[in-house]
Protein backbone atom coordinates (compact mmCIF):
# COMPACT_ATOMS: atom_id res chain seq x y z
CA UNK A 1 0.00 0.00 0.00
CA UNK A 2 1.77 3.39 -0.89
CA UNK A 3 1.38 6.16 1.76
CA UNK A 4 1.57 9.48 2.19
CA UNK A 5 0.89 12.52 4.86
CA UNK A 6 0.87 15.89 4.19
CA UNK A 7 3.15 17.85 6.60
CA UNK A 8 1.45 20.10 9.28
CA UNK A 9 1.86 23.33 7.75
CA UNK A 10 0.37 22.34 4.19
CA UNK A 11 -2.46 20.71 5.86
CA UNK A 12 -3.40 23.69 7.74
CA UNK A 13 -2.87 25.86 5.00
CA UNK A 14 -5.40 23.49 2.53
CA UNK A 15 -7.58 23.43 5.48
CA UNK A 16 -8.07 27.22 5.98
CA UNK A 17 -8.57 27.88 2.02
CA UNK A 18 -11.18 24.32 2.23
CA UNK A 19 -13.64 26.34 4.88
CA UNK A 20 -14.13 28.86 2.23
CA UNK A 21 -16.05 26.39 -0.54
CA UNK A 22 -19.58 26.46 -1.38
CA UNK A 23 -21.87 23.67 0.01
CA UNK A 24 -21.88 21.16 -2.64
CA UNK A 25 -24.70 19.96 -1.96
CA UNK A 26 -25.82 23.51 -3.42
CA UNK A 27 -23.44 24.54 -6.43
CA UNK A 28 -21.28 20.89 -7.00
CA UNK A 29 -19.37 22.32 -10.39
CA UNK A 30 -18.50 25.64 -8.71
CA UNK A 31 -17.26 23.96 -5.77
CA UNK A 32 -15.23 21.67 -8.51
CA UNK A 33 -13.51 24.25 -9.69
CA UNK A 34 -12.80 25.98 -6.54
CA UNK A 35 -11.48 22.79 -4.74
CA UNK A 36 -9.64 22.30 -8.15
CA UNK A 37 -8.11 25.44 -7.72
CA UNK A 38 -6.97 24.97 -4.15
CA UNK A 39 -5.36 20.63 -5.08
CA UNK A 40 -3.78 22.33 -8.05
CA UNK A 41 -0.93 24.54 -5.64
CA UNK A 42 -0.09 21.13 -4.06
CA UNK A 43 3.70 20.21 -4.26
CA UNK A 44 4.63 18.55 -7.47
CA UNK A 45 5.85 15.55 -5.49
CA UNK A 46 2.44 14.97 -3.81
CA UNK A 47 0.21 15.63 -7.33
CA UNK A 48 3.17 13.59 -9.69
CA UNK A 49 2.65 10.34 -6.43
CA UNK A 50 -1.09 10.72 -6.69
CA UNK A 51 -1.93 11.18 -10.17
CA UNK A 52 0.77 8.10 -11.21
CA UNK A 53 -1.30 5.98 -8.91
CA UNK A 54 -4.55 6.51 -11.26
CA UNK A 55 -2.78 6.78 -14.35
CA UNK A 56 -0.06 3.26 -14.57
CA UNK A 57 -1.18 -0.25 -15.05
CA UNK A 58 2.16 -1.02 -12.71
CA UNK A 59 0.58 1.31 -9.89
CA UNK A 60 -0.35 -0.09 -6.48
CA UNK A 61 -4.42 -0.77 -6.36
CA UNK A 62 -4.93 1.30 -2.85
CA UNK A 63 -2.81 4.72 -1.59
CA UNK A 64 -3.33 5.45 2.37
CA UNK A 65 -3.29 9.84 2.59
CA UNK A 66 -2.34 10.68 6.26
CA UNK A 67 -2.73 14.47 7.98
CA UNK A 68 -5.66 15.71 5.75
CA UNK A 69 -7.15 18.90 6.82
CA UNK A 70 -10.33 18.26 8.97
CA UNK A 71 -13.54 20.14 9.82
CA UNK A 72 -13.58 22.71 12.56
CA UNK A 73 -16.83 20.79 13.92
CA UNK A 74 -19.32 18.32 12.67
CA UNK A 75 -23.02 17.54 13.58
CA UNK A 76 -24.09 14.40 14.99
CA UNK A 77 -23.30 11.20 12.52
CA UNK A 78 -26.78 11.06 10.59
CA UNK A 79 -28.14 7.28 11.50
CA UNK A 80 -30.35 7.04 8.24
CA UNK A 81 -27.29 7.38 6.47
CA UNK A 82 -28.94 10.67 4.71
CA UNK A 83 -26.34 13.78 3.89
CA UNK A 84 -26.77 16.37 5.96
CA UNK A 85 -26.33 19.31 3.79
CA UNK A 86 -26.69 22.45 6.46
CA UNK A 87 -23.24 22.73 7.91
CA UNK A 88 -21.07 25.69 8.50
CA UNK A 89 -18.01 24.00 6.43
CA UNK A 90 -17.65 21.24 4.00
CA UNK A 91 -13.44 20.02 4.40
CA UNK A 92 -14.04 16.63 3.84
CA UNK A 93 -15.77 17.06 0.87
CA UNK A 94 -13.80 19.58 -0.54
CA UNK A 95 -10.91 16.83 -0.24
CA UNK A 96 -13.08 14.05 -1.72
CA UNK A 97 -13.84 16.46 -4.47
CA UNK A 98 -10.19 17.71 -5.18
CA UNK A 99 -8.60 14.35 -5.06
CA UNK A 100 -11.64 12.76 -7.63
CA UNK A 101 -10.44 15.37 -10.26
CA UNK A 102 -6.56 13.91 -9.67
CA UNK A 103 -7.68 10.94 -10.74
CA UNK A 104 -11.36 11.69 -12.81
CA UNK A 105 -14.45 12.37 -13.29
CA UNK A 106 -17.02 12.13 -10.09
CA UNK A 107 -20.08 9.86 -10.89
CA UNK A 108 -23.53 9.14 -9.60
CA UNK A 109 -25.95 6.02 -10.17
CA UNK A 110 -29.77 5.87 -9.77
CA UNK A 111 -29.09 2.47 -8.38
CA UNK A 112 -26.66 4.11 -5.43
CA UNK A 113 -27.50 6.53 -2.63
CA UNK A 114 -30.24 7.73 -5.53
CA UNK A 115 -27.67 9.31 -7.97
CA UNK A 116 -25.81 11.28 -4.93
CA UNK A 117 -21.92 12.73 -6.06
CA UNK A 118 -21.23 12.31 -2.51
CA UNK A 119 -21.93 9.39 -0.74
CA UNK A 120 -22.67 9.13 3.46
CA UNK A 121 -20.89 5.65 4.70
CA UNK A 122 -22.36 5.36 8.18
CA UNK A 123 -24.02 2.49 9.62
CA UNK A 124 -27.60 1.77 9.77
CA UNK A 125 -29.62 -0.33 12.05
CA UNK A 126 -32.20 -1.75 9.64
CA UNK A 127 -29.02 -2.50 7.56
CA UNK A 128 -26.76 -3.66 10.07
CA UNK A 129 -26.42 -6.95 8.58
CA UNK A 130 -26.89 -6.41 5.00
CA UNK A 131 -23.40 -6.86 2.90
CA UNK A 132 -23.67 -3.14 1.83
CA UNK A 133 -22.54 0.16 3.35
CA UNK A 134 -24.79 0.34 5.50
CA UNK A 135 -23.85 -2.91 7.24
CA UNK A 136 -21.49 -2.97 10.84
CA UNK A 137 -22.74 -6.63 12.39
CA UNK A 138 -21.23 -8.83 9.28
CA UNK A 139 -17.85 -8.71 7.91
CA UNK A 140 -18.29 -7.22 4.67
CA UNK A 141 -16.75 -9.28 1.99
CA UNK A 142 -14.02 -8.77 -0.47
CA UNK A 143 -15.60 -7.17 -3.04
CA UNK A 144 -15.60 -4.31 -5.76
CA UNK A 145 -18.34 -1.63 -6.28
CA UNK A 146 -20.69 -2.99 -9.29
CA UNK A 147 -23.81 -1.29 -10.96
CA UNK A 148 -26.51 -3.72 -12.20
CA UNK A 149 -26.56 -3.69 -16.19
CA UNK A 150 -29.30 -5.39 -18.06
CA UNK A 151 -27.05 -6.73 -20.35
CA UNK A 152 -26.03 -8.68 -17.72
CA UNK A 153 -22.30 -7.86 -16.77
CA UNK A 154 -22.47 -5.81 -13.60
CA UNK A 155 -18.84 -4.47 -13.84
CA UNK A 156 -19.01 -3.32 -17.00
CA UNK A 157 -19.99 0.38 -15.99
CA UNK A 158 -18.72 -0.03 -12.34
CA UNK A 159 -16.62 2.99 -10.61
CA UNK A 160 -12.91 2.49 -11.80
CA UNK A 161 -11.98 4.08 -8.26
CA UNK A 162 -13.85 4.81 -5.49
CA UNK A 163 -12.62 7.50 -2.11
CA UNK A 164 -13.15 7.09 1.50
CA UNK A 165 -12.41 9.99 3.33
CA UNK A 166 -12.77 9.18 7.46
CA UNK A 167 -13.96 12.14 9.23
CA UNK A 168 -15.16 10.49 12.38
CA UNK A 169 -13.97 6.69 13.56
CA UNK A 170 -15.82 4.60 15.57
CA UNK A 171 -15.41 4.91 19.30
CA UNK A 172 -13.73 1.04 19.40
CA UNK A 173 -11.57 1.18 16.44
CA UNK A 174 -12.68 -2.04 15.75
CA UNK A 175 -13.52 -0.80 11.97
CA UNK A 176 -10.74 -2.09 9.35
CA UNK A 177 -10.83 -1.41 6.06
CA UNK A 178 -9.18 -4.13 4.08
CA UNK A 179 -7.32 -4.45 0.41
CA UNK A 180 -6.51 -7.13 -1.57
CA UNK A 181 -4.43 -6.60 -5.07
CA UNK A 182 -5.39 -9.06 -7.81
CA UNK A 183 -1.37 -9.33 -8.20
CA UNK A 184 -0.98 -10.42 -4.92
CA UNK A 185 -3.81 -12.39 -4.92
CA UNK A 186 -2.51 -14.50 -8.32
CA UNK A 187 0.85 -15.11 -6.58
CA UNK A 188 -0.56 -16.15 -3.97
CA UNK A 189 -3.00 -18.71 -5.21
CA UNK A 190 -1.93 -22.00 -7.18
CA UNK A 191 -1.70 -22.19 -11.07
CA UNK A 192 -5.04 -24.38 -11.30
CA UNK A 193 -6.86 -22.33 -9.22
CA UNK A 194 -5.96 -19.00 -11.47
CA UNK A 195 -6.68 -20.79 -14.43
CA UNK A 196 -10.28 -21.43 -13.15
CA UNK A 197 -10.88 -18.16 -11.92
CA UNK A 198 -10.20 -16.94 -15.96
CA UNK A 199 -13.23 -18.79 -16.85
CA UNK A 200 -16.54 -18.01 -17.24
CA UNK A 201 -17.72 -20.38 -15.02
CA UNK A 202 -19.33 -17.99 -12.15
CA UNK A 203 -22.66 -15.42 -11.64
CA UNK A 204 -22.46 -12.29 -9.62
CA UNK A 205 -25.40 -11.08 -7.33
CA UNK A 206 -26.30 -7.56 -8.43
CA UNK A 207 -25.83 -5.48 -5.48
CA UNK A 208 -27.58 -5.22 -2.23
CA UNK A 209 -29.38 -1.67 -2.92
CA UNK A 210 -30.46 -2.27 -6.02
CA UNK A 211 -31.98 -6.10 -4.86
CA UNK A 212 -33.89 -4.19 -2.20
CA UNK A 213 -35.00 -1.20 -3.89
CA UNK A 214 -35.29 -2.72 -7.52
CA UNK A 215 -35.84 -6.50 -7.23
CA UNK A 216 -38.03 -6.51 -3.65
CA UNK A 217 -35.36 -8.35 -1.91
CA UNK A 218 -34.84 -10.51 -4.32
CA UNK A 219 -31.13 -11.63 -5.88
CA UNK A 220 -30.48 -10.77 -9.45
CA UNK A 221 -27.37 -12.65 -10.95
CA UNK A 222 -25.29 -11.67 -13.85
CA UNK A 223 -24.49 -14.13 -16.95
CA UNK A 224 -21.73 -16.18 -16.71
CA UNK A 225 -18.43 -14.04 -16.75
CA UNK A 226 -14.43 -14.82 -15.09
CA UNK A 227 -13.31 -14.11 -11.74
CA UNK A 228 -10.07 -12.62 -13.50
CA UNK A 229 -9.46 -11.12 -16.71
CA UNK A 230 -6.77 -9.67 -18.44
CA UNK A 231 -3.07 -9.71 -18.74
CA UNK A 232 -0.76 -12.09 -16.11
CA UNK A 233 0.99 -9.03 -15.42
CA UNK A 234 -1.97 -6.65 -14.70
CA UNK A 235 -4.96 -8.76 -14.08
CA UNK A 236 -8.51 -7.42 -13.09
CA UNK A 237 -10.21 -8.79 -10.31
CA UNK A 238 -14.06 -8.94 -10.62
CA UNK A 239 -16.51 -10.10 -7.18
CA UNK A 240 -19.38 -9.31 -5.80
CA UNK A 241 -20.24 -8.79 -2.11
CA UNK A 242 -23.65 -9.78 -2.49
CA UNK A 243 -23.19 -13.16 -3.71
CA UNK A 244 -20.62 -14.53 -6.11
CA UNK A 245 -21.50 -18.50 -7.12
CA UNK A 246 -19.69 -20.93 -9.44
CA UNK A 247 -21.22 -22.91 -11.69
CA UNK A 248 -18.86 -26.13 -11.25
CA UNK A 249 -17.65 -27.98 -8.70
CA UNK A 250 -14.41 -26.34 -9.79
CA UNK A 251 -15.38 -23.49 -9.61
CA UNK A 252 -16.85 -22.96 -6.57
CA UNK A 253 -14.15 -24.59 -4.85
CA UNK A 254 -11.37 -21.84 -6.60
CA UNK A 255 -13.41 -19.38 -5.30
CA UNK A 256 -13.73 -20.78 -1.89
CA UNK A 257 -9.93 -20.82 -2.31
CA UNK A 258 -9.86 -16.77 -3.50
CA UNK A 259 -11.98 -16.40 -0.16
CA UNK A 260 -9.10 -17.77 2.25
CA UNK A 261 -6.37 -15.85 0.62
CA UNK A 262 -8.20 -13.16 1.05
CA UNK A 263 -8.10 -13.50 4.60
CA UNK A 264 -4.42 -14.01 4.85
CA UNK A 265 -2.34 -11.28 6.46
CA UNK A 266 0.33 -11.96 3.45
CA UNK A 267 -1.65 -11.02 0.81
CA UNK A 268 -4.50 -8.07 2.37
CA UNK A 269 -3.35 -4.48 3.66
CA UNK A 270 -5.08 -3.28 6.54
CA UNK A 271 -6.01 -0.02 8.10
CA UNK A 272 -8.59 1.32 10.54
CA UNK A 273 -9.41 4.89 8.72
CA UNK A 274 -9.27 7.92 11.97
CA UNK A 275 -9.99 11.30 11.07
CA UNK A 276 -7.42 12.82 8.53
CA UNK A 277 -7.65 9.71 6.44
CA UNK A 278 -8.55 8.76 3.11
CA UNK A 279 -8.13 6.04 1.24
CA UNK A 280 -7.81 5.52 -2.54
CA UNK A 281 -8.98 2.35 -4.01
CA UNK A 282 -8.57 1.05 -7.51
CA UNK A 283 -11.70 -0.47 -7.98
CA UNK A 284 -10.47 -2.81 -10.81
CA UNK A 285 -6.64 -3.97 -9.62
CA UNK A 286 -8.16 -5.31 -6.31
CA UNK A 287 -10.84 -6.04 -3.64
CA UNK A 288 -11.99 -4.69 -0.69
CA UNK A 289 -13.89 -5.47 2.45
CA UNK A 290 -14.17 -4.31 5.62
CA UNK A 291 -14.30 -5.61 9.42
CA UNK A 292 -17.11 -5.92 11.78
CA UNK A 293 -17.48 -3.64 14.32
CA UNK A 294 -20.02 -2.21 16.90
CA UNK A 295 -22.28 1.04 16.27
CA UNK A 296 -24.21 2.66 18.87
CA UNK A 297 -26.60 4.75 16.71
CA UNK A 298 -26.30 7.74 19.18
CA UNK A 299 -24.59 10.15 16.36
CA UNK A 300 -21.15 9.35 17.19
CA UNK A 301 -20.52 6.68 15.11
CA UNK A 302 -18.34 6.15 12.10
CA UNK A 303 -18.52 8.24 9.31
CA UNK A 304 -16.96 7.79 6.07
CA UNK A 305 -17.28 10.13 3.03
CA UNK A 306 -17.20 8.60 -0.74
CA UNK A 307 -17.07 9.15 -4.15
CA UNK A 308 -17.44 6.79 -6.88
CA UNK A 309 -14.98 8.11 -9.90
CA UNK A 310 -14.95 7.06 -13.76
CA UNK A 311 -12.10 7.69 -16.38
CA UNK A 312 -14.70 8.11 -18.82
CA UNK A 313 -17.88 9.35 -18.91
CA UNK A 314 -18.49 9.30 -22.71
CA UNK A 315 -18.96 5.27 -23.04
CA UNK A 316 -21.67 5.31 -20.09
CA UNK A 317 -23.49 8.13 -22.54
CA UNK A 318 -26.64 5.95 -22.59
CA UNK A 319 -27.24 5.40 -19.48
CA UNK A 320 -27.68 8.93 -18.97
CA UNK A 321 -30.71 10.71 -16.91
CA UNK A 322 -30.55 13.80 -18.16
CA UNK A 323 -28.80 15.23 -14.93
CA UNK A 324 -25.18 15.75 -15.37
CA UNK A 325 -22.94 13.59 -14.40
CA UNK A 326 -25.81 10.85 -13.07
CA UNK A 327 -26.62 7.89 -14.60
CA UNK A 328 -28.46 4.59 -14.43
Amino acid sequence: MKQLALDDKLSKDMGLKLRSIHSPYETFEDSLVQVYKIFAELPASVLKDIMAFSRFPESPGVMLLENMPQDPELPPTPTDGAPVTRRNTFVGEGILLGLTQLLGEPVGFTSEKSGNLIHYVTPVESGSYTQSNQGSKVFLNYHNDSIHDESGFFHRFNPDFLILHCIRADKDGQALTYYVDARDLCRALPDSVVETLRQPVFRMAAPSTYSRERAKGGQVWSNLVPILSGPAESPEVSIAANGVKGETPEAQQALEKLHATCDDEKVHNKVALKPGMTLLINNRKGLHARSVFEPAFDGSDRWLLRTYIRRNLWEMRHRSVGKQRVFA
